[in-house]
């Protein structure tokens, strides 16, 4: 089992756990080299309610696609879903030093960090920040200020928000499956991003 593998997906949803391997082919596309699917157990709208159950599901769908593959993988990414996570539009504004300044990938941080300044009930954390735009001074509409010069920059995020909790359970069942977390993907972001690339 000595494949040079480059991706591994893992899709935890209530009903069914899946697992994609691929390898890079000469061309730079991805060949799907292994696919697993499981019945999915200990799920319930995409909250974990029996960590050990998870877990099993995930070994069966990873052993199913390993088999085909020939490769044994250590870490996929995954995705997260579910009814608990939840998204709010929030604004940000910062001064840029000076007039006339050029912006910096520094202050598009600060930015988006003053758009995420908000109360969070107790046990919830930010998942994800995503830019929906830039204003500055007053112009809108802008995608990427880096480079810009201006004196305010204001931003509009979409914030994403899930229980802590939720998360650390999910974190635990793949753990416990044996596997590590190479990243953890939107899983709404993620079919977006495959429907709109080339």
């Amino acid at each position: 089992m000595n494949r040079e593998i480059q991706a591994v997906g893992l899709d935890i949803g209530t009903s069914k756990v899946r697992c994609i391997i691929g390898e890079p082919s000469d061309g730079g596309a991805m060949n799907i080299i292994g696919v697993g699917q499981a019945e999915s157990r200990g799920l319930r709208r995409g909250i974990v309610t029996t960590t050990d159950a998870v877990a099993e599901s995930i070994k069966k769908a990873v052993e199913i696609a390993e088999r085909m593959s020939g490769a044994e993988i250590q870490m996929a990414t995954v995705n997260l879903s579910g009814e608990h996570l939840q998204g709010e539009n929030k604004s940000g504004v910062v001064a840029v030093a000076g007039v006339g300044r050029e912006i910096t990938t520094e202050d598009v941080e600060r930015a988006v960090q003053s758009a995420s300044a908000m109360q969070l009930p107790a046990g919830w954390k930010i998942v994800d920040r995503l830019p929906q735009e830039f204003i500055i001074d007053g112009q809108d509409g802008i995608v990427e200020p880096i480079g810009m010069h201006g004196a305010r920059l204001e931003s509009r995020i979409h914030i994403l928000t899930s229980p802590s909790a939720g998360g650390q359970n999910m974190v635990k069942a793949i753990h416990r499956a044996g596997l590590e977390i190479e990243n953890m993907v939107l899983e709404p972001l993620a079919a977006a991003n495959s429907t709109l690339s080339d």
